[in-house]
């Protein structure tokens, strides 16, 4: 069977997001982990580091540059992850 995903947009982003998925799943950590890398090399920071930083879930997250790079990100991973538990 044919998969499809469908990515949502700037505005579903929060510090923290995808967490429990980073800590407890090996193919999303190194999804995310690989990702993070290119982006580093693009921005010069790590994006992984901002989300996963000292910033708690609630605070907000509205700086345009790393929102939509880490909405990106953690829909990649999430999809490579589904793929690869089909």
């Amino acid at each position: 069977m044919k998969k499809a995903f469908l990515f949502s947009g700037q505005g579903s982003q929060y510090y923290q997001m995808g967490r429990s998925l980073y800590q407890a799943s090996p193919v999303f950590r190194g999804q995310l982990d690989a990702l993070d890398e290119i982006a580093s090399d693009l921005a010069g920071y790590s994006v992984r580091d901002l989300l996963y930083g000292d910033k708690k879930r609630t605070d907000p997250f509205d700086q345009t540059s790393v929102a939509g790079v880490s909405i990106c990100m953690i829909e990649l991973a999430l999809a490579a992850t589904l793929i690869h538990h089909d």
